[in-house]
């Protein structure tokens, strides 16, 4: 694990003294991440609780592509084996519940490691959490977008409303025009309706169009893919940079590959 990077590392070379300090801070942010993880995901009530914990232990570690020391496929392969094996050796309820939160939540390099863990503590009676029995209840409803400018910027947010295991949730994408489509926010709420009537009612250029879930699934996809390469943009409003995106990507990316109904 040591080779792994958290986020904002640096790409010049590395000498013995700092590469010893970088392999100290790394093990000590995986301890801090999944002492956190063994801490709140056995008390969580439901599978979304569950799936942020594992997107935001899994963001901390995102960096565009031009600043880390590896590629983002094999920067998340060596966090999903460093988690699963440190969750593994624990090997009791508490470990269980963190490595399923990282399996529903966790960015696509981290889940097949996790996940392969979670089947080899479940298969030897340890307790699964009490929300995994609903885990797999996400159902994509309807799909949007809106365009707008802040600030001399244009934005297109997908919007993704998705039944998560009996409760609806909107995941929204907000994309910057002009720089290739990055990302520069996500967040979670909770009424697209409501939502579309503040739209509707907005006295700026705004407008709500309704999509296909396939289209705005493939469109998160290759907004998450561009940002990855190029780094985050400008987030609207008051946001800050990249805190949205970190911690919910690995959920984004759940939920754009969610099979759906029709």
């Amino acid at each position: 694990m040591s080779s792994t990077s958290p986020r904002r590392s640096s790409t010049r070379p590395v000498g013995p003294s700092e590469a010893a300090w970088k392999a100290h801070a790394t093990a000590t942010i995986v301890h801090a991440t999944l002492e956190a993880l063994l801490d709140t995901a056995p008390s969580v009530t439901d599978p979304l609780a569950a799936e942020l914990l594992g997107s935001d232990a899994c963001g901390v570690w995102w960096a565009p592509a031009d600043e880390a020391d590896t590629s983002p496929v094999e920067r998340e392969r060596l966090v999903g084996r460093a988690y699963a094996a440190h969750l593994e050796e624990r090997a009791d309820d508490r470990a269980l519940a963190a490595l399923r939160a990282l399996q529903l939540g966790g960015s696509d390099g981290v889940v097949p490691e996790v996940a392969a863990a979670a089947r080899r503590l479940a298969a030897t009676g340890v307790r699964e959490p009490r929300w995994w029995a609903h885990a797999h209840r996400l159902t994509p409803l309807r799909g949007a977008r809106v365009s707008w400018a802040d600030d001399g910027q244009r934005y297109t947010s997908h919007v993704l409303e998705v039944d998560r295991a009996g409760d609806v949730v909107n995941l929204a994408v907000a994309t910057l025009d002009d720089r290739a489509g990055v990302i520069g926010d996500v967040l979670l709420f909770s009424d697209l309706d409501g939502f579309g009537r503040v739209v509707a009612s907005d006295q700026d250029d705004r407008a709500l169009e309704w999509l296909g879930v396939g289209t705005v699934q493939a469109r998160i996809a290759r907004a998450i893919e561009r940002t990855d390469l190029l780094g985050t943009g400008d987030p609207p409003g008051s946001s800050e940079p990249e805190v949205g995106y970190v911690a919910l990507r690995g959920l984004a990316q759940r939920w754009s590959s969610a099979p759906t109904t029709s």
